[in-house]
């Protein structure tokens, strides 16, 4: 017989062994159990059939190779070699001692431990490349482990989330939120990555990428302070404002954010605020002193001029003043202030900017002495003080 011919046939004979005869699927799960995660990797790649197969497996050992957990036979034998480490002994320790050494990992003792233990912990691949900023490993983790990989948690119970807000990590956080990172999830304090404080570098993109994926903050009003002093925060609030919709939580304390906001001299915030949501600035509070307090007396009071001038021009509501809120002009006139923010705005010396703003607004357009009122708060701007100025002041 020809040697190539018994080639062919031989050739042909594998091709067409009956399926019967293979490895059943069984038995080639049982024998990757013994593969290490390289050869078994390799052997998925070959053959297109073991691919399918290994598909679970490849996926169980992805995860357990990127966030490992420890499980009580771990502490038992670990926590025993720890504290023969720590105390420089090496004999046998009793069976009582290991019971206790193993409660340890479920106790309040072992937050308090953590630098301690934190030596004789095996490594999570996930989380020291998160920590160290190594990217491509993070993306080659998650794409290995996906949406449980994470999802997945620290030793400390710490999602990896959580973890890589804190180290204000921007990629890592595109890349979990990317891979199926739930963007709400909890800690065990029930803490939101949204609840979390960034560093100041990462603060907008961080924030942004959260928001993006659907992030709501536990506290709306505690995320809307945290938004104060930040570009774009405005937006950031309302729009997990929009994420919260339906979960059954209340808008945010908008008085209590606004009035921090005109302390601060946060422009641009109120800006952003008054840009998306008008009616914010007809809140008023009751007070003692006053039975209605608007956000304009409020920057008045705290000397805010600038803050008061751009709720003037952003729309605030002016309200009619009494019939006695008058003053006398140089010509020997009665002028009568017809709003009480003009008064106001007169009678605190508050700079030209202010009064500008007010004077500008459609109700004072055809108002026939803007002159006079000018002419007034050049003239008390200039004193330093005199008991006509007091007797108005008094009567704010």
């Amino acid at each position: 017989m020809n040697p190539s011919s018994l080639h062919i046939s031989n050739t042909t004979t594998m091709s067409e062994t009956p399926a019967s005869h293979r490895m059943p699927v069984e038995l080639l799960l049982e024998v990757a159990k013994w593969m290490d995660n390289q050869t078994l990797s390799r052997l998925s790649r070959t053959c297109t059939s073991f691919k399918d197969e290994f598909r679970d497996q490849l996926r169980k050992r992805a995860i357990e190779y990127a966030v490992p957990t420890l499980n009580p036979s771990y502490w038992r034998h670990e926590l025993v070699n720890a504290v023969r480490q720590s105390q420089g002994r090496s004999d046998e320790i009793s069976a009582s001692t290991r019971s206790a050494l193993a409660r340890v990992y479920s106790d309040e003792i072992w937050e308090g431990l953590r630098p301690e233990w934190e030596a004789f912990l095996p490594r999570q691949p996930l989380y020291d490349a998160i920590c160290w900023g190594h990217y491509l490993t993070v993306d080659r983790l998650l794409r290995g482990g996906g949406v449980e990989v994470a999802n997945g948690q620290n030793f400390w119970d710490e999602p990896m989330l959580h973890i890589a807000v804190e180290l204000g990590r921007v990629e890592a956080v595109r890349l979990l939120l990317q891979h199926g990172a739930d963007p709400n999830i909890e800690d065990k304090a029930q803490m939101r990555a949204l609840d979390i404080r960034v560093p100041r570098c990462a603060h907008a993109a961080t924030y942004r990428l959260l928001v993006d994926a659907g992030g709501v903050s536990s506290s709306l009003h505690m995320f809307g302070m945290d938004m104060l002093n930040l570009k774009g925060g405005a937006c950031l609030l309302l729009d997990v404002i929009e994420n919260a919709r339906g979960t059954g939580r209340y808008e945010p304390r908008w008085w209590v954010i606004l009035v921090s906001a005109i302390r601060g001299e946060h422009r641009d915030f109120l800006e952003e605020i008054f840009d998306h949501r008008p009616e914010l600035l007809q809140l008023w509070r009751e007070s003692l002193a006053s039975p209605k307090v608007t956000l304009f007396d409020v920057a008045v009071k705290l000397a805010r001029f600038q803050i008061a001038a751009l709720l003037v021009r952003k729309g605030v509501r002016l309200h009619d003043a009494p019939a006695d809120y008058w003053f006398i002009d140089s010509k020997i006139r009665r002028i009568h202030v017809p709003y009480r923010e003009v008064w106001k705005a007169l009678f605190t010396r508050a700079p030209v900017v202010l009064l500008d703003a007010l004077l500008e607004r459609p109700e004072l357009r055809d108002y026939k002495f803007k002159d006079a009122i000018r002419e007034a708060a050049m003239r008390l701007n200039g004193l330093s003080s005199s008991a006509h100025t007091t007797k108005f002041v008094d009567r704010i």
